[in-house]
């Protein structure tokens, strides 16, 4: 039995998670890493990248987390090769950074124009403030007009 659900998920896959699994021939001789649908993705094609060795997170400093990062965005390369796409590669470290399984993983998002992900730095959310800032100028320009017509 496994404290960590992803070390369960790489290891066992009991539940039948694993879509795939890179082995760590592949990978430099570092590790495995299992690829699968996390429990809530986010679009269609949404993967999770899990290494077989528990490190926390891609800031875990223990001796060799860096060659299991390694080998997991390595795996990340050898699927992008076999399936090239625009994507969003992502890791949270830490709680406040939204990090909820302490185990390193590493989401491969794939995007779409207009696919209604947004994140804070692209201009799909520069575009929803234009947006409400277009609205706010109406709702203003709407009021001072119907304030100078009741002037008159």
């Amino acid at each position: 039995m496994f404290e960590c659900p992803f070390c369960e998920i790489a290891h066992t896959d009991v539940d039948g998670f694993v879509s795939r699994r890179f082995n760590k021939a592949e990978l430099n001789d570092i590790c495995d890493v299992v690829m699968f649908t996390p429990m809530n993705p986010c679009v269609d094609g949404h993967l999770l990248f899990v290494p077989s060795i528990h490190i926390d997170n891609i800031g875990d400093t223990r001796t060799g987390a860096g060659n299991v990062v390694a080998a997991t965005y390595k795996a990340i390369q050898l699927y992008l090769a076999e399936f090239p796409m625009d994507a969003n590669v992502i890791t949270n470290n830490e709680a406040n950074a939204d990090q909820t399984v302490f185990h390193l993983h590493v989401h491969l998002i794939p995007r779409e124009y207009n696919d209604g992900v947004t994140l804070p730095w692209t201009w799909q959310k520069k575009e929803q403030e234009e947006l409400a800032l277009d609205k706010i100028q109406k709702k203003y320009f709407e009021l001072v007009l119907n304030i100078f017509l009741k002037k008159k």
